[in-house]
């Protein structure tokens, strides 16, 4: 079982912004519109979720409403973050509303005794854009806050473009203010301008053993830089991405609960409902990720314990009611289910598949060769499925969507097949481990660190199977 939340129909849920505090991890996010597209999804308050352990979540009042037209927020209430100070919570959001005479994007600032009920400071907006650093036209938005204990000062972290800059394309920088009391702020440098992004939205900023992460998002990935210091020199790690596709796991920020750090994001809708390799702004929530450091120093995702142990064997597939429809496949005496073909293309599909799927199990091989990997939503003839596979030799996961049509020669492909693929550290011959969740048209992968989030609706219904294409492997399915 995996996450899927959506609230009322006719509304969705755009950016999260995660906070933990006195035992509840809330979820605070962007309520936003379903029908249409740009801004027409973007008129936003901030709705508030919250859960003893990220399974089962309460909805509770919304935690900021937009304002009248005349206010810096009444276009909408844009990203920011939560922070708690002695018996008070703080929330810093964008007020956003186009033509306002102070600018399009303000820095705003509410307050709550329980984190449920919060009341708009007066002095709003507490920031406007306007220094030597940052462009009075541009982005300015997303205030992350926190207290940095080395030098005994907050930090807001927030979405800019710099003053001059080479063009419009590469002017997004990740501003810096600080105060001494988190009223009264004051510019600095950015932490990081690269000259490569228009924008770098939704920051966050954390420490894990020595090394510092900053996280943004570039209208469409979530991706993050290292460094030793929270000033930099950032580095981009080899594999910088947290997920495949354009907006399929968007604006991703984390919480921390005082042992382990969870990443919290979105899947987007899909314009027309076709399968595409981009995503409309706002959608789903989906499963959080724990965050964890590898041996390197670079980040790794992996399901929460909650969320991978709810899968058992009645999930899985069953053998004895699957049919081979290409090369040889064998049941092992241990329940493991062998493809033995060599070279060419092995299928086995079970043709009656439940509409949520979830999957544990361990793929086995002896060579670096090849790919293998689970048939999904397959036809008869498995001439329409979606396949989720381990390319072995391109060290990657890749996702193909075969899609037959008529033409004159008979069946062939219908449009782009690969829909999504990314690399996987460490994929080698030996045995891999993956987690597999289809449920309500949206898959989550987690595989060696690495996960992959993906809308699905062209193929709708069908059989659930294992397949090999150039190489043997054994298949393990796990409780």
């Amino acid at each position: 079982m995996a996450l899927r939340y959506m609230p009322e129909p006719g509304r969705m849920v755009a950016d999260l912004i995660p906070f933990y505090d006195e035992g509840y991890y809330h979820a605070y996010y962007l309520k936003g519109f379903q029908e249409g597209t740009g801004w027409a999804r973007h008129h936003t308050p901030w709705a508030h979720l919250r859960s003893k352990d990220l399974m089962a979540w309460e909805e509770l009042p919304n935690a900021l409403e937009t304002g009248t037209q005349a206010e810096p927020d009444g276009g909408a209430c844009f990203t920011g973050s939560v922070y708690r100070e002695g018996e008070t919570v703080h929330i810093f959001y964008t007020g956003f509303s186009p033509g306002h005479p102070d600018g399009r994007e303000q820095i705003m600032h509410a307050t709550s005794s329980d984190g449920i009920a919060f009341a708009k400071n007066p002095a709003n907006p507490i920031l406007r854009v306007g220094s030597e650093h940052y462009g009075y036209d541009e982005d300015f938005r997303d205030p992350f806050v926190f207290r940095n204990e080395e030098e005994g000062r907050y930090w807001m972290l927030f979405t800019a473009g710099c003053r001059h800059p080479v063009n419009g394309n590469r002017r997004g920088v990740i501003g810096l203010a600080v105060s001494d009391d988190l009223r009264n702020w004051r510019f600095e440098a950015p932490i990081y301008a690269p000259d490569a992004y228009p924008s770098l939205e939704c920051p966050d900023l954390f420490r894990m053993g020595d090394t510092w992460y900053l996280l943004f998002s570039q209208f469409g990935r979530t991706e993050y830089r290292m460094a030793d210091s929270p000033y930099g020199p950032w580095t981009r790690p080899a594999n910088p991405y947290f997920d495949a596709g354009d907006y399929f796991f968007y604006a991703a920020k984390s919480c921390f609960d005082g042992a382990d750090r969870y990443l919290f994001g979105w899947c987007g809708d899909l314009a027309e409902g076709k399968d595409a390799p981009r995503a409309m702004w706002g959608g789903t929530f989906v499963t959080p990720r724990k965050i964890v450091r590898a041996e390197n120093g670079e980040l790794r995702l992996a399901c929460p314990d909650i969320y991978a142990s709810s899968v058992t064997k009645s999930h899985h597939l069953d053998y004895n009611e699957c049919i081979a429809l290409c090369g040889e496949w064998n049941e092992e005496p241990n329940g493991s289910i062998a493809s033995l073909r060599e070279t060419g293309f092995a299928a086995l599909v079970q043709k009656e598949a439940k509409e949520h799927i979830s999957l544990r199990l361990t793929v086995s091989k002896e060579e670096r060769t090849g790919t293998a990997g689970i048939v999904l939503r397959a036809s008869d003839r498995l001439d329409n499925a979606y396949l989720l596979g381990l390319d072995y030799g391109a060290g990657t996961l890749r996702l193909e969507r075969y899609r037959a049509v008529r033409a004159f020669h008979g069946s062939a492909l219908d449009g782009e097949r690969i829909l999504c693929e990314r690399p996987v550290p460490g994929l080698a011959a030996g045995d891999t481990d993956l987690l597999v969740f289809l449920q309500d048209n949206i898959l989550e992968v987690f595989v060696n660190g690495v996960t992959m989030t993906v809308p699905l609706r062209d193929i709708r219904g069908g059989g659930l199977g294992l397949y090999t294409s150039d190489g043997s492997a054994l298949f393990t399915l796990k409780s």
